[in-house]
């Protein structure tokens, strides 16, 4: 008598979905990529679809490798679709890292709770299994990706950093920090903090009057002086903390373009450069301290 199988589209649409989010998620997370929850849910989406898809007797070319490997890739460009391509890439291999990972994970913890021997073919995937899988998810996107990035860098390094304004630029020592964390409230754009004599002489003569005169005591009023002229729309004015002080503030600006020389030539425009108007190492071997995800952002 032949045997009968009862297949549930509907749980395997839900559980890929599940599963597929997780992945973008972590994908997302790991590689710190822009992406949005509707890009996340749509990538997810498609995921689901292809997985209910191959269930058709008729859609056998959906098992083959080159097709499998076309849809991730798809996938992945709907997900993140703001990407370079070194970037994409980057966010191909996050991806697959992964899906292997919690692979592994389903099927290491359904052979756990298992009642039959550690042959994998005869392994039915567990409700414990994709638990423990989501988990694996969770760690890889969230606590472990700060341990995987501290350790990555783990010495803090010097690169050469060039700022652009206009026909203007200047090339200074940068110390990349892993503490610093400063960002735009308003783009979220990491910050580099430059000492102000470093780059005094690719900015305005106006601008570095007011600096000068109120840099000090109340970085606002530079900001009112700076209203009506081109530069306004130039000017941040970030918040931070330290020890011993608590709400202050830093004058920033929006450059043209910060080119990173750390091995290789990478333009960024993602970056806000805040002004600090005294020496940052008594050494003078840097006169710039970097935010690490400036090297995320540079292409």
């Amino acid at each position: 008598m032949q045997e009968t199988y009862i297949i549930y589209a509907d749980m395997i649409f839900f559980i890929n979905f599940l599963l597929d989010l997780a992945i973008l998620w972590a994908t997302a997370k790991f590689g710190h990529l822009p992406t949005t929850r509707i890009r996340l849910a749509f990538g997810a989406l498609i995921g689901s679809f292809y997985a209910v898809f191959m269930i058709h007797p008729r859609a056998s070319i959906l098992y083959l490798i080159s097709v499998k490997i076309l849809f991730s890739l798809f996938i992945i460009a709907v997900t993140f679709p703001k990407l370079t391509l070194r970037k994409y890439f980057q966010a191909t291999a996050y991806f697959y890292l992964i899906s292997f990972t919690m692979a592994g994970a389903v099927l290491g913890c359904s052979s756990i709770f298992s009642k039959s021997n550690f042959v994998f073919q005869d392994i039915s995937v567990t409700c414990q299994g994709l638990f423990f899988a989501l988990i694996i998810a969770a760690i890889i996107g969230g606590c472990g990706i700060k341990y995987l990035k501290k350790n990555w860098r783990k010495n803090r390094f010097q690169v050469p950093v060039q700022v652009l304004i206009g026909q203007s630029s200047v090339i200074v020592e940068a110390l990349i920090d892993t503490g610093n964390d400063l960002r735009d409230p308003l783009t979220q754009k990491p910050v580099m903090i430059v000492e102000y004599q470093a780059v005094k002489k690719i900015l305005p003569e106006e601008f570095c009057r007011q600096f000068e005169r109120y840099s000090t005591t109340d970085i606002t009023r530079i900001v009112e002086h700076l209203t009506d002229t081109s530069w306004a729309k130039r000017i941040r004015v970030i918040p931070f903390n330290t020890i011993g002080k608590h709400h202050g503030m830093l004058l920033g600006f929006k450059p043209d373009l910060v080119i990173v020389f750390g091995g290789r030539k990478a333009p960024t425009k993602d970056v806000v450069v805040c002004l600090y108007h005294h020496t940052l190492s008594s050494g003078g071997t840097y006169r710039a301290v970097m935010n690490p995800e400036v090297l995320e952002t540079a292409a």
